[in-house]
């Protein structure tokens, strides 16, 4: 028989998993902080491109929205997978490939022809997508664990 988590289990690993920058609930604070910035970059240039058409830098170019379209799904998978072995929560799995199917689609098929709105709010829905995916794994991993098959290593 295969040990479960008890309350004080589920803190210890809760304290750990928060001192480990690369821990589950501290990817998903970075997941949500560059979803974030993709919302505010998607939404936040035509205005200012309309309003200062001096600042069309390269900053502004594709290759802002490729680079995160590759970091976005590495930053969700090292969250998500230990993350789902903790609560196996399917909704979190779904979200997370919705975003980043959503997002690697507007960033990577300029062949489409997809206007500046298209892009815009597939781009934008996509990072919203992933954002409530980190939150609601931020969640769970604060709740005592789901799987009875596996074991916990505890220090």
């Amino acid at each position: 028989m295969q040990p479960t988590c008890n309350k004080t289990q589920t803190l210890a690993i809760t304290s750990e998993m928060e001192s480990s920058p690369t821990s589950p609930r501290n990817l998903d604070r970075l997941g949500v902080w560059l979803s974030s910035a993709c919302v505010v970059h998607c939404l936040g240039t035509p205005v200012l491109l309309f309003f200062l058409p001096a600042l069309s830098t390269p900053f502004f170019g594709e290759w802002v929205h490729q680079t995160l379209a590759i970091i976005l799904p590495l930053v969700a998978l090292l969250a998500f997978a230990p993350g789902f072995r903790h609560h196996r929560d399917l909704l979190v799995i779904f979200l997370g490939l919705l975003g980043v199917a959503l997002i690697a689609f507007a960033a990577f098929n300029p062949a489409l022809g997809l206007n500046g709105l298209a892009e815009t709010l597939i781009t934008t829905t996509g990072s919203l997508s992933l954002i409530v995916a980190h939150w609601r794994n931020r969640q769970l991993l604060a709740l005592p664990c789901q799987n009875k098959n596996h074991r916990h290593h505890h220090g």
